[in-house]
């Protein structure tokens, strides 16, 4: 039975060892062997009997190295700020809602303050309108304050659609005598409908 000896230097040695117990030490392809009939040291990769056993450590070693890299990994944390955008801005676009971000559409929903604030804008330039209109001389000017007022007026009426989507309704609904009130002072739906999402 051939008997192993191990070396770092090729001056000290250690051993001897059977093929059996080598499976139980530290060594790898690179290792120096020794054993009885050999002219030099040699790497262990260089001989045949030991091949089986420098694969075999040498897939151990990976693992081995593969696990403490993963257990060293730093965990990153969440900070609440993050879960809470991720969850409460998560919608059917996740876009986070702006008031008046798109003012002359007529698709989607808005809340109580953007119409209130719109209806309030819209009587504003409705009254600048039927008080300076009368006493306007020249054409250029009443030109403006028409295209003014009737620009307040269309986006008063989209407006006024989006507010009807939020309570789960058509626009035409606006047309409706003293829905206004509902629009204004009304609770929309809290929950997705098919007009979109809630603000």
């Amino acid at each position: 039975m051939k008997e192993f000896y191990l070396s770092k230097d090729q001056i000290t040695r250690e051993g001897p060892f059977t093929i059996e117990q080598l499976e139980t030490k530290l060594i790898d392809k690179e290792s120096l062997v020794w054993f009885e009939g050999l002219e030099e040291w040699k790497k262990a990769s260089e001989i045949k009997d030991l091949d089986y056993i420098t694969k075999k450590k040498s897939l151990v070693l990976k693992k081995q190295i593969k696990s403490k890299a993963i257990k060293s990994k730093p965990k990153q944390k969440t900070s609440p700020k993050a879960k809470y955008n991720s969850v409460s801005h998560a919608s059917s676009n996740d876009k986070e809602y702006k008031i008046f971000s798109n003012v002359f559409s007529k698709k989607g929903r808005i809340g109580r303050l953007e119409y209130f604030i719109s209806y309030l804008t819209y009587y504003f330039v409705y009254g600048m309108y039927v008080t300076l209109i009368e006493t306007a001389e020249s054409i250029s000017y009443i030109l403006i304050l028409s295209i003014s007022f009737w620009i307040a007026t269309y986006i008063i009426i989209v407006q006024g659609a989006k507010r009807c989507h939020d309570r789960g309704n058509s626009g035409f609904y606006q047309l409706i005598p003293f829905y206004f009130l509902f629009m204004l002072f009304g609770k929309g739906e809290d929950v997705k409908n098919k007009y979109g999402s809630s603000n």
